[in-house]
Protein backbone atom coordinates (compact mmCIF):
# COMPACT_ATOMS: atom_id res chain seq x y z
CA UNK A 1 0.00 0.00 0.00
CA UNK A 2 1.58 3.35 -0.44
CA UNK A 3 0.02 5.97 1.82
CA UNK A 4 -1.50 9.34 0.40
CA UNK A 5 -1.56 11.97 3.30
CA UNK A 6 -4.12 13.52 1.12
CA UNK A 7 -6.67 11.00 1.09
CA UNK A 8 -5.76 10.48 4.91
CA UNK A 9 -6.55 14.07 5.07
CA UNK A 10 -10.00 13.88 2.97
CA UNK A 11 -11.28 10.51 4.93
CA UNK A 12 -10.74 12.28 8.50
CA UNK A 13 -12.59 15.12 7.60
CA UNK A 14 -15.44 13.13 5.91
CA UNK A 15 -15.65 11.19 8.70
CA UNK A 16 -15.68 13.80 11.22
CA UNK A 17 -18.85 15.41 9.09
CA UNK A 18 -20.64 12.45 9.90
CA UNK A 19 -23.03 11.09 12.33
CA UNK A 20 -22.08 8.97 14.87
CA UNK A 21 -24.66 6.57 14.42
CA UNK A 22 -24.05 3.15 14.06
CA UNK A 23 -24.95 3.01 10.22
CA UNK A 24 -23.05 1.96 7.10
CA UNK A 25 -21.00 4.74 5.55
CA UNK A 26 -20.10 6.48 2.62
CA UNK A 27 -16.78 7.05 2.19
CA UNK A 28 -16.62 7.89 -1.62
CA UNK A 29 -13.84 10.36 -2.28
CA UNK A 30 -13.28 12.09 -5.58
CA UNK A 31 -10.61 10.64 -7.54
CA UNK A 32 -9.83 7.33 -5.33
CA UNK A 33 -11.34 3.61 -6.07
CA UNK A 34 -12.53 1.86 -2.96
CA UNK A 35 -9.71 -0.65 -2.54
CA UNK A 36 -7.66 2.49 -2.08
CA UNK A 37 -10.09 3.88 0.78
CA UNK A 38 -10.62 0.82 2.20
CA UNK A 39 -6.86 0.24 2.91
CA UNK A 40 -6.02 3.94 4.27
CA UNK A 41 -9.59 2.83 6.30
CA UNK A 42 -7.83 -0.11 7.78
CA UNK A 43 -4.86 2.14 8.45
CA UNK A 44 -6.26 4.46 10.18
CA UNK A 45 -8.26 2.10 12.08
CA UNK A 46 -4.95 0.04 13.10
CA UNK A 47 -3.18 3.17 13.86
CA UNK A 48 -6.29 5.04 16.38
CA UNK A 49 -6.69 7.53 13.87
CA UNK A 50 -10.57 6.20 13.49
CA UNK A 51 -12.75 3.06 15.18
CA UNK A 52 -14.10 1.39 12.07
CA UNK A 53 -15.99 -1.88 11.62
CA UNK A 54 -15.60 -3.56 7.89
CA UNK A 55 -18.76 -5.39 7.28
CA UNK A 56 -18.67 -8.39 4.43
CA UNK A 57 -21.20 -8.36 1.39
CA UNK A 58 -20.94 -10.02 -1.42
CA UNK A 59 -20.09 -6.73 -3.09
CA UNK A 60 -17.00 -6.23 -1.21
CA UNK A 61 -16.19 -4.51 2.17
CA UNK A 62 -18.37 -2.04 3.68
CA UNK A 63 -17.76 0.13 6.28
CA UNK A 64 -19.87 0.60 9.23
CA UNK A 65 -19.74 2.65 12.37
CA UNK A 66 -16.55 4.79 11.40
CA UNK A 67 -15.83 7.30 14.10
CA UNK A 68 -13.06 9.91 14.48
CA UNK A 69 -10.95 8.81 17.59
CA UNK A 70 -9.14 11.54 19.50
CA UNK A 71 -5.62 11.30 17.83
CA UNK A 72 -7.77 11.38 14.41
CA UNK A 73 -9.15 14.64 15.50
CA UNK A 74 -6.04 16.07 16.87
CA UNK A 75 -4.35 14.95 13.38
CA UNK A 76 -7.54 17.02 11.22
CA UNK A 77 -6.99 20.05 13.41
CA UNK A 78 -3.83 20.33 12.17
CA UNK A 79 -4.01 19.24 9.31
CA UNK A 80 -6.76 21.38 8.19
CA UNK A 81 -3.63 24.46 8.93
CA UNK A 82 -2.95 24.48 5.08
CA UNK A 83 0.69 26.35 5.84
CA UNK A 84 1.68 23.46 8.32
CA UNK A 85 0.22 21.29 6.08
CA UNK A 86 2.74 22.07 3.24
CA UNK A 87 5.51 22.36 5.83
CA UNK A 88 5.40 19.11 7.31
CA UNK A 89 4.54 17.75 3.60
CA UNK A 90 7.81 19.30 2.45
CA UNK A 91 9.72 17.49 5.43
CA UNK A 92 8.21 14.37 5.10
CA UNK A 93 9.19 13.98 1.06
CA UNK A 94 12.89 14.35 2.25
CA UNK A 95 12.65 11.90 4.13
CA UNK A 96 13.26 8.08 2.64
CA UNK A 97 10.95 6.29 5.16
CA UNK A 98 8.21 4.37 2.90
CA UNK A 99 6.27 2.25 5.41
CA UNK A 100 2.69 3.87 5.57
CA UNK A 101 2.49 3.58 9.52
CA UNK A 102 6.02 5.50 10.42
CA UNK A 103 4.99 7.83 7.91
CA UNK A 104 1.87 8.61 8.99
CA UNK A 105 2.65 8.81 12.71
CA UNK A 106 5.80 10.93 11.40
CA UNK A 107 3.64 13.34 9.46
CA UNK A 108 1.44 13.86 12.28
CA UNK A 109 4.13 14.86 14.40
CA UNK A 110 5.92 17.25 12.06
CA UNK A 111 2.24 18.83 12.00
CA UNK A 112 2.42 19.55 15.66
CA UNK A 113 5.72 21.19 15.18
CA UNK A 114 4.83 22.74 11.53
CA UNK A 115 1.71 24.82 13.49
CA UNK A 116 3.40 25.40 16.60
CA UNK A 117 6.31 26.73 14.95
CA UNK A 118 6.93 30.83 13.90
CA UNK A 119 6.00 31.00 9.78
CA UNK A 120 9.29 32.57 9.68
CA UNK A 121 11.62 29.99 10.96
CA UNK A 122 11.05 26.98 9.16
CA UNK A 123 12.03 23.92 11.22
CA UNK A 124 15.01 22.30 9.57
Amino acid sequence: MELDLQLVRALLAHIDRQPQRDNVIDLSIAGYDVETVSDHIRLLDGLGYVNANAVWTSPGEVWKSVAITWIGADFLTRARDDLAWERAKELINRGMVNDPQVVLEVFRRLLHVCASSQPDNPPS
